[in-house]
């Protein structure tokens, strides 16, 4: 009931999970695609889905750019090509 009053809080709660779930792979966010349509409607709850989508991969990016990959890269070269 708390969520489909709207006010600026809901909405910020439902793109931080939408975000979320679009950040970690595999896991799926429809279930808060859905609620962002339903409350909000098409229109807002379309852009929420879309201005979160894009903030999660946006995150997920920049997790992977502080992880140095080149290393573990070479690594697992050498051990596939021995």
């Amino acid at each position: 009931m708390q969520l489909r009053t709207k006010n600026l809080l809901n909405i910020s709660v439902l793109l931080f999970f939408t975000a979320l779930t679009a950040a970690i792979p595999f896991m799926s966010n429809a279930i808060f695609a859905v609620f962002n349509g339903l409350i909000y409607g098409p229109v807002i709850g379309f852009l929420m889905n879309l201005t979160a989508n894009v903030l999660g991969n946006f995150v997920f990016v920049k997790i992977l750019e502080m992880i140095d990959l080149k290393e573990n890269d070479t690594k697992l070269k050498n051990i596939l090509l021995v």
